[in-house]
């Protein structure tokens, strides 16, 4: 048992000045906004196409939802995770891989500022946000670079269009994005009729985006608004029923445990710490990747979005597992333990929590 507690209180120290080490590498690092934070910003660009031909007070909504100036906020947003996407990539260490995802993901903000710029009328000011991708260290994609020199074409004092245009913009552009360029091509070109079927397509898309951004406004509120009343009635109660309100009838007797502290311990460095924190992320799911010849810098939104359920899936078991084979010697456990009936307001006060925590 001393040799047991020597091993966890070594695996303690070193999680300690690992995971403190990780803790002040991140606090000295300015944090950059994903590319999810932007999402929102472009939902609200998408929005802003859709024509205001309905009612007044739908206008007002409608205002009230985008802002007085979408365009300007957006590139505001954008400007900021420009400037911090290259405090970053000063500060990353020369390694090939994370550097080329910075300089991908520079140009790919360059190009998104430019068009923005030009909305606002600054012409020049976007033509050398498109140069810069040509500076960057290392290089962008090429396909970046050209559709970047594709938009310096289109909004120069006398436009230049090049053959592969139009699938340099529709592959390497999304959303508002891509409408502004391609509406910018086919009034160059003069493509009436491509530009009507775009307008039709941009509506149904800003339709699409509006009913998002509604969706993202309303529920929160809802919940505040549900949570925030839930919780006054019950401090209401609990003041003037005091001990025959449904907080104080609570059963709140907590389990007795055969086991020490020491059990605890154990679960939580092995299990949390070095299984779900350490081996799984760093060593499993890279040889993994490897076996199966898969590359995560190559993944995109959706890819990195599965990668990190799947990684919460394995922290999640190696915790579990960690507890049962903690647990085991202790069986069997008493019978009111992890009892689960499908007819009791379990689901309630899970919904109700959830609900109260939101004002809280």
């Amino acid at each position: 048992m001393t040799l047991k507690r020597l091993l966890l209180g070594l695996l303690t120290l070193l999680a300690i000045v690992i995971m403190g080490n990780s803790l002040i590498e991140s606090w000295s690092k300015p944090q950059i906004q994903s590319q999810l934070e932007l999402r929102q910003t472009d939902l609200l660009l998408q929005a802003s196409l859709l024509d205001s031909e309905t009612s007044a007070s739908v206008q007002q909504f409608q205002n009230a939802l985008l802002g007085k100036d979408p365009i300007k906020a957006a590139l505001r947003d954008y400007e900021k995770a420009r400037q911090q996407t290259s405090q970053i990539q000063s500060q990353v260490k020369p390694q090939v891989a994370a550097k080329s995802e910075l300089s991908n993901l520079q140009a790919r903000l360059a190009l998104r500022i430019g068009i923005l710029q030009t909305q606002q009328q600054a012409i020049s000011a976007a033509i050398t946000t498109w140069k810069t991708l040509e500076t960057l260290e290392p290089l962008p994609p090429n396909a970046l670079i050209k559709t970047a020199s594709v938009l310096t074409g289109l909004w120069q004092e006398s436009p230049d269009v090049v053959p592969q245009a139009e699938s340099l913009l529709q592959a390497n552009l999304t959303g508002w994005f891509r409408y502004q360029a391609l509406a910018r091509l086919y009034n160059v070109t003069q493509q009436t009729n491509r530009l009507l079927d775009l307008q039709t397509t941009a509506q149904t898309e800003a339709q699409q985006a509006m009913t998002r951004l509604i969706t993202l406004a309303v529920i929160p509120s809802i919940g505040v608004i549900v949570g925030g009343s839930i919780l006054l009635i019950l401090i209401l109660q609990a003041l003037f029923k005091g001990k025959t309100s449904l907080l104080a009838s609570l059963d709140m007797s907590g389990w007795s445990v055969p086991w020490d502290g020491e059990v605890v311990w154990q679960v939580f460095i092995l299990g949390f710490f070095w299984l779900g924190q350490f081996l799984i992320p760093y060593l499993l799911l890279p040889a993994l990747f490897s076996v199966l010849q898969i590359s995560p810098s190559s993944f995109g939104e959706r890819d990195r979005a599965l990668w990190i359920l799947i990684n919460y899936i394995g922290v999640a078991l190696a915790g579990l597992l960690t507890l049962y084979g903690s647990i085991k010697p202790y069986h069997p456990l008493s019978s009111d333990w992890f009892r689960l009936h499908w007819r009791s307001p379990w689901l309630l006060w899970g919904i109700g929590g959830y609900l109260v925590a939101m004002p809280i």
